[in-house]
């Protein structure tokens, strides 16, 4: 299948905006979005990553039995100290966090050779992990050195994210190639339609409603509609909370039949106990209820038998 994904992403990515490949759903295109959607997996601590770059992908389980190989380049963080509500992620609130204006909001990423023989091409990875407000990422310099580094290879710039960083990962894309207005507005809507080579697939669960809002924001891009309801392996109706999960959603790429009404059927090897990585989202099949847990929490026994906290892998700060 991945040799198969490396000659049609042109197609699977670009070409015809998805034409006739999203109802009922390409069987190449299935394994591509998964793999960009566990790709925004992470574990955050005290405003950083738990984990270093270079272990980043086999301390998250995206390694083994995952052909396509990526090696993070960099951390994305964000800083503000605009005045906000307190439900709005700014500030942490930990003691041990390594700076209080400052948070992990995720990484840049290039295909390693391995991965670049299974893509088809040399792919440039930004996954979001949060919402921020005032971002001081990178000002894309990062991909236009990766883009300098690759410049006799064919590359493609991809940006991912689940949920509310949706909307940062939109707004980023067109960053990359111009400055644009306020993400949502028709200024915004008009921008985007009206760049080359810039193209966003939305994905939606029926009954997730975080899509739709805010009510007055334009959509962009392309968007495919999946329903929870027509898997065997969840809970029904589920919960706010499932409907919304990204597990879920990666869970519902993998087996929804398009709107023609055909049984949920899993087309793509993927496992459903990662239903309940982090909710309660299956029916019984004996998988422990938020089964994804640090080993003991972080804490580490040292030679003398004491145990230290040791809750993320230093990287150079």
């Amino acid at each position: 299948m991945a040799r198969t994904i490396a000659k049609r992403w042109r197609l699977l990515s670009v070409e015809k905006n998805w034409e006739g490949l999203l109802d009922p759903l390409d069987i190449d295109l299935r394994p591509y979005i998964i793999q960009y959607g566990e790709k925004r997996k992470s574990i955050e601590v005290h405003g950083i990553c738990r984990y270093s770059k270079i272990n980043y992908f086999s301390r998250v389980g995206l390694e083994k039995s995952n052909p396509f190989k990526y090696r993070v380049t960099k951390y994305l963080y964000a800083t503000s100290s605009v005045i906000l509500p307190d439900s709005f992620m700014i500030k942490s609130l930990s003691r041990d966090a390594w700076c209080k204006e400052s948070n992990w909001i995720g990484y840049v990423a290039v295909a390693t050779d391995e991965g670049k023989s299974k893509l088809g091409r040399r792919d440039i990875l930004i996954a979001w992990q949060g919402t921020i407000q005032d971002v001081e990422w990178i000002k894309d310099f990062q991909v236009k050195n990766l883009l300098e580094v690759y410049k006799d290879e064919e590359t493609s710039i991809t940006v991912t994210r689940h949920s509310l960083g949706a909307s940062l990962a939109t707004l980023s894309t067109v960053d990359i190639v111009v400055n644009g207005p306020q993400v949502g507005s028709n200024e915004f809507g008009k921008l985007f339609s009206s760049l080359e080579n810039l193209w966003v697939l939305r994905i939606s669960n029926k009954r997730d409603i975080v899509p739709t809002y805010p009510l007055l924001y334009t959509e962009v891009g392309e968007e495919m509609m999946m329903d929870s309801d027509k898997s065997v392996y969840l809970k029904k109706p589920g919960t706010f909370q499932s409907w919304h999960n990204l597990e879920i959603y990666l869970h519902l790429v993998a087996g929804n039949q398009g709107s023609g009404g055909g049984d949920f059927k899993l087309e793509v090897d993927r496992d459903v106990a990662l239903a309940n990585k982090r909710i309660e989202g299956l029916k019984e099949y004996c998988i422990p209820v938020s089964c994804w847990v640090e080993k003991n929490k972080g804490m580490v026994q040292k030679d003398d038998g004491c145990w230290e906290l040791m809750d993320h892998e230093d990287d150079g700060f």
